[in-house]
């Protein structure tokens, strides 16, 4: 990238996109697909770049964290399938994928926008991971407050576990909420804790 831009190839300031295309394959055959697959994700040429070096650091800890939280619901989910319909592991692998697939898709388009928002020679890196975290933070808590909001009076179910402990939505979403305040500290301080 540097000699890119040695070059003039590809200035300092321009947004780069860069795009991928894949196919998956249907019905397993070598000479049929299924489907095309395609992304792609716009960022700052000075991301890429020896300048961009720690911002490419910091943006690979703020995806681990996404994961974190993706973790975080998934253990919120199989904890709340246990207390609502026990040990049926269809019904928990479903409603721990669609729970976890909603704070992706809810995160995606806001990451791509607040990746493509940096420029490296000017923005301050500690305000513009703040400024992710703090999205980050309320679509994990929005995920699991939504969730829980449509469930009803299903919430109120106990359950006594073999060590009998009883286990309820409500704390459960107690410890969701403790574990989102241990992967963002910062955000969890504010006023509201949402939005």
């Amino acid at each position: 990238m540097e000699r890119l831009i040695e070059d003039n190839v590809v200035r300092n300031k321009e947004v780069l996109t860069i795009n991928t295309v894949g196919l998956v394959y249907g019905d397993g055959m070598r000479y049929t697909f299924g489907d095309c697959v395609c992304d792609n994700i716009s960022l700052s040429a000075e991301i890429l770049t020896e300048l961009g070096a720690i911002w490419r650091q910091r943006i690979s800890d703020e995806i681990e964290k996404c994961e974190k939280v993706a973790e975080s619901i998934g253990r919120f989910s199989d904890q709340v399938c246990d207390v609502i319909y026990g040990t049926d592991k269809n019904k928990k692998g479903t409603y721990k994928d669609q729970l976890i697939q909603r704070f992706y898709f809810t995160i995606d388009k806001s990451f791509r926008e607040w990746l493509m928002s940096i420029d490296p020679s000017v923005d301050d890196i500690e305000i513009k991971m703040e400024q992710w975290e703090h999205i980050a933070y309320i679509a994990g808590r929005k995920i699991v407050d939504e969730h829980i909001t449509s469930m009803g009076e299903t919430i109120y179910r106990v359950k006594t576990n073999e060590k009998r402990r009883m286990n309820s939505v409500p704390g459960i979403y107690n410890q969701y909420l403790l574990e989102l305040k241990g992967i963002y500290p910062k955000c969890s301080k504010t006023k509201s804790g949402v939005g």
